[in-house]
């Protein structure tokens, strides 16, 4: 008999390929049985890394490792120990060094390291010794300074070798002074050489006056404007007259303009109290209004006599060619490079007080008060 008939139906027929006859859900078993050891093997690796990299410390930015020593011993990568297995003691592991920002290497003290920019003396940092070079009596202190915040430099030798400046400076005998000094935008000022003369005090003068000679005689004047206080305010609003009776309450005399002339020039008759070639920046010549006496220490005379160009012209006891008129001498605050020891001008009434004219007071040096 027929199996199948038997069986109601059409004989089934084999399938040609085993795998398209199988069921559906047996075959996605079969599927994730292949896969699952590549699975597990791709995560077990990821996790391995991931614990690696979260046990070593990450180099904070902008750190710099340190290189290993050639030929020596270089550090191992951490890595996971059996329990059972001891501990190997290591050294520590050297910390991570920072970049240090980029500093100028400090300069010895003996040298000036590096050439620097120079720039013409009109133009870079303003430098000065306090008190100027000149005339000075039995010994001086001098100290250095810079408007721009320099690094002051000094040299007792010449003009290159240079020291850093750091205590001020004593002359008991004479001597030659050279500076500089380096500002923050890297301009090195030209060497500036300022001359110490230093001489034992005759006594000859009392008080703030400065003896020299003048006219066959040793004259001694006020190192100051009137009232002859260093950091007071020199006093203008006088008339001629109204100055001769104030150095007279003193016991001195207003100062010939001859004598004048000669206190600001010294002995190399200078054309400006500092030397021969005009600084804006040495006396108060550029300014908006009269300054203190003193305020300027570069506008000193070879005798130590301040602010003789500049800050007040100054009242003298010399008439005029025009006898309506009495010799005033020195410019004003705002009389520039006009302002020098030679110039005299005789345009103002004596009966008349200007708010740009003071004085100073002379006397005979041996004369009682």
């Amino acid at each position: 008999m027929d199996r199948g008939k038997e069986g109601g139906g059409e004989p089934r027929k084999a399938s040609a390929n085993p795998d398209k006859g199988a069921a559906g859900p047996g075959r996605d078993k079969q599927t994730r049985r292949r896969w699952l050891p590549y699975l597990v093997f791709c995560l077990t690796l990821l996790l391995g890394l991931i614990l690696h990299q979260c046990q070593q410390e990450p180099l904070p930015p902008g750190s710099i490792a340190p290189k290993p020593q050639a030929g020596g011993p270089t550090k191992k990568s951490d890595s996971l120990e059996a329990p059972d297995s001891p501990a190997v003691p290591q050294a520590p592991a050297p910390k991570p060094i920072r970049s240090p920002r980029p500093i100028a290497s400090p300069q010895p003290k003996d040298t000036l390291a590096a050439p620097r920019v120079q720039v013409p003396a009109d133009s870079g940092p303003y430098l000065w010794a306090d008190p100027w070079g000149g005339r000075h009596f039995d010994s001086v202190r001098v100290s250095l300074h810079c408007r721009e915040g320099c690094l002051l430099l000094y040299s007792l030798e010449d003009s290159v070798h240079f020291k850093s400046y750091e205590t001020p400076l004593v002359f008991k005998r004479n001597a030659t002074l050279w500076i500089s000094g380096i500002d923050s935008l890297n301009r090195q000022a030209p060497a500036v050489r300022v001359e110490y003369v230093v001489e034992r005090n005759p006594g000859a003068c009392k008080g703030n006056a400065m003896p020299f000679a003048a006219g066959g005689k040793t004259v001694c004047m006020d190192r100051y404007e009137w009232p002859d206080s260093e950091g007071a305010v020199p006093r203008a609003f006088v008339s001629q007259k109204e100055a001769e009776d104030s150095c007279k309450s003193v016991g001195k005399r207003l100062c010939t303009e001859a004598e004048w002339r000669g206190g600001c020039q010294g002995p190399d008759k200078e054309t400006y109290p500092y030397g021969a070639r005009y600084n804006e920046n040495h006396c108060p010549a550029k300014e908006a209004a009269a300054s203190r006496s003193g305020r300027f220490p570069v506008c000193r005379s070879y005798y130590g006599l301040y602010d003789m160009t500049g800050n007040l012209w100054e009242w003298t006891a010399t008439p005029a060619p025009d006898a309506d008129f009495f010799m005033v001498a020195g410019g004003n605050w705002t009389a520039g490079n006009e302002a020098t020891c030679s110039y005299a001008k005789y345009s103002f009434y004596p009966s008349v007080r200007y708010p740009f004219v003071g004085f100073r007071c002379c006397q005979d040096a041996g004369a009682s008060p």
